[in-house]
């Protein structure tokens, strides 16, 4: 049997917990993060949509829309916490009925010469032009606020229906 014990045990203790609260048609996403001895850091991120629909003639269909993302908290939370960040509001917005409806930027007259005759142009964007979108304008906005003298931050993104006027902006 062997009597050699070891001279060090590090044991760290961390938890992680995501919770989800929606009521009348405001999304609440808070992470909270607490390592063994420490007050958890919290990020909060609070979607508002606004989207309209109209009936007629048996049909449905989708009138305006506009999703406004708005994520706080610490900064050194929020840069840890980044891509948690971004694929949380990404899979929000894949699961939005309005997901299929945000247009692209208006083809060009050449780019529409250079499409067959007998198809029109989809005015639709897809999925993973959307993810990247929702991707680059989160992590635009992350880089100022990383530059901040304050400890905390507010950050506001926009995604309406055109995904060419997309935006997220540092609120600090």
């Amino acid at each position: 049997m062997n009597n050699h014990i070891a001279s060090h045990v590090v044991i760290i203790i961390a938890s992680i917990s995501i919770s989800i609260s929606l009521l009348f048609g405001y999304m609440t996403i808070n992470t909270y993060i607490e390592v063994f001895g420490q007050s958890p850091s919290k990020v909060h991120i609070t979607k508002e949509l606004a989207n309209s629909y109209t009936i007629s003639s048996g049909s449905s269909e989708i009138g305006t829309f506009d999703t406004n993302y708005t994520i706080a908290g610490d900064i050194d939370t929020i840069k840890k916490e980044q891509k948690l960040i971004v694929s949380t509001i990404t899979n929000d917005f894949n699961n939005s009925p309005v997901i299929g409806y945000v247009k692209m930027p208006a083809a060009s007259s050449q780019q529409q010469q250079q499409q067959q005759q007998t198809t029109l142009p989809n005015p639709f964007a897809d999925n993973a032009t959307i993810n990247h979108k929702i991707e680059t304008v989160i992590n635009s906005a992350l880089s100022p606020a990383g530059d901040s003298t304050t400890a905390k931050t507010s950050i506001q993104c926009n995604f309406g229906m055109n995904i060419a006027e997309w935006n997220c902006k540092s609120m600090n």
